[in-house]
């Protein structure tokens, strides 16, 4: 893999002001005070922000067919029944693989897109979902380190021949497909090779950032004021405070680019089809009465996820029950959508059950929705039960969704059972961001709006059990 970088085209003089300015001033992943310009001291990006093991596909899996409309008061992703398993499925899909390739490549250029990071999910999901996305031209991968950078670039070879296969290409078509060429930058290259020199490069529009939680904001708002369009990964940020204020310098740099720049926060659980069909089977049978939902699951300390220094030792509230109950909560404000079901208190017990998993690996929360309902938000990484369940009960019937299967029962009509194919959603997630850079329409799912109602969802459980119980009145949901 060539490290050569293609000559970037400067930026102007007042853009690359803010960018060293705040290249200068990235908080260090240890929390410890930023280093001086002149130490060019690293972002620690070789392990990034990452998601909760349970649930998760460890490969990189294709997900369901995606077109964006509202049903039941939310936008959403429709859901094709051609998503779960089935022996119809399996007959064609080899063929519907091939439609899917085929209908990701765009009649336009791609759009020149560089990975932030090197860490275990960008080699696991984002890069693999990257060079399936036809609309999507991987130009860089920059990481802390140069091995770490080299070692993500490594896999890229093997990654699409695999794409390429599932597609149905034969072996002479894959030896005539080019090889992208992707450039590597780290803050240990040579001078020119450094974070804001990939920000520079006009030829790249768009940066994928999965980075440290406490890190990542920071290279967000670099990018933000390089104009380029950024899809972060979950959470926004380490509180609502945090999340608030990169919101706010959002909407400041999109209107100081006229608009050139767009935030999108990567929440992949929102791209996971039982989760759509069982949100919009939910939706369809009115208000929500009842809702329930359980995670648990065992953080081992052998868990390569777990690995991680900086999870395990947070500098930031919930721990584990942020970094991957972020997307429980996420999938749990799937059904809550609109007025009468959004949440609106939460009375919750917190506690830490695992001392590896500090400052706490449990939430027990009850949780009331504007229309009066009442729900259940049970998380643990720390106990030896094993559950992940979304019971939701409305006027017209219910809803649950365990593990790949999802049972729908109308109050007047039969109870059906699918079954779907595991996958991550981050293919999807991936190219419905794409999709909205090439319209000029953010998709919706990804607003940074969203990930701060995910994070008020949870933090406002953690203030209340904090406090023993005390009632808790939600403010950002929507």
């Amino acid at each position: 893999m060539s490290l050569l970088r293609a000559a970037p085209v400067s930026p102007s003089a007042a853009a690359m002001t803010r960018l060293r300015v705040r290249r200068d001033t990235l908080p260090r992943a240890d929390g410890a005070a930023p280093a001086a310009a002149d130490k060019r001291e690293p972002v620690d990006t070789d392990t990034e922000d990452d998601d909760h093991d349970v649930g998760l596909d460890e490969g990189g899996l294709e997900g369901g067919a995606r077109r964006r409309g509202r049903m039941g008061g939310f936008e959403s992703i429709f859901w094709k029944s051609s998503d779960y398993i089935s022996p119809e499925r399996k007959a064609v899909s080899g063929e519907r693989k091939r439609v899917t390739m085929a209908s990701s490549s765009s009649s336009s250029s791609p759009i020149g897109v560089a990975i932030i990071g090197g860490g275990l999910f960008v080699k696991e999901q984002h890069l693999p979902a990257v060079l399936a996305c036809r609309s999507l031209a991987l130009r860089a991968i920059y990481s802390r380190s140069l091995k770490s950078a080299e070692s993500t670039a490594a896999l890229i070879p093997g990654l699409l021949a695999a794409a390429a296969a599932e597609a149905g290409q034969t072996q002479q078509q894959q030896q005539q497909q080019q090889q992208p060429h992707v450039d590597l930058y780290s803050e240990d290259s040579d001078p020119g090779r450094a974070l804001v020199d990939v920000l520079s490069r006009d030829d790249i529009s768009a940066v994928i950032i999965a980075l440290p939680i406490l890190a990542q904001p920071a290279v967000v708002e670099a990018a933000l004021a390089a104009g380029k369009h950024v899809l972060a990964e979950k959470p926004i940020a380490k509180d609502v405070p945090a999340a608030k204020a990169l919101i706010a310098s959002y909407h400041a740099q999109r209107a100081a680019t006229s608009g050139r720049c767009t935030l999108s926060i990567a929440e992949n659980f929102r791209f996971i089809p039982r989760f759509a069909y069982a949100a919009e089977a939910a939706a369809r049978m009115g208000r929500v009465t009842h809702f329930s939902v359980k995670v648990m699951s065992h953080m081992r300390p052998d868990n390569k996820y777990y690995q991680t220094a900086w999870r395990q030792e947070p500098g930031y509230q919930g721990g584990f029950l942020l970094d991957g109950g972020v997307h429980h909560a996420a999938a749990a404000r799937l059904f809550l959508r609109g007025e009468a079901n959004r949440a609106a208190t939460v009375r919750a017990a917190t506690d830490l059950v695992q001392p590896g998993l500090p400052p706490i690996d449990t939430v027990a929360a009850v949780v009331r929705t504007a229309g009066g309902a009442t729900g259940t938000f049970l998380h643990s990484a720390g106990t030896l039960m094993e559950a992940f369940e979304w019971d939701v009960a409305c006027e017209g019937g219910w809803v649950r969704s365990a593990g790949e299967t999802v049972t729908v029962k109308p109050k007047d009509g039969e109870r059906t059972e699918r079954v779907f194919e595991r996958t991550s959603g981050v293919k999807d997630e991936v190219a419905a961001w794409a999709d909205g850079i090439a319209r000029g329409e953010p998709n919706p799912l990804q607003s940074p709006e969203e990930a701060l109602a995910d994070l008020e969802f949870l933090e406002k459980m953690f203030v209340s059990g904090e406090r023993d119980g005390e009632l808790e009145r939600y403010e950002l949901q929507l």
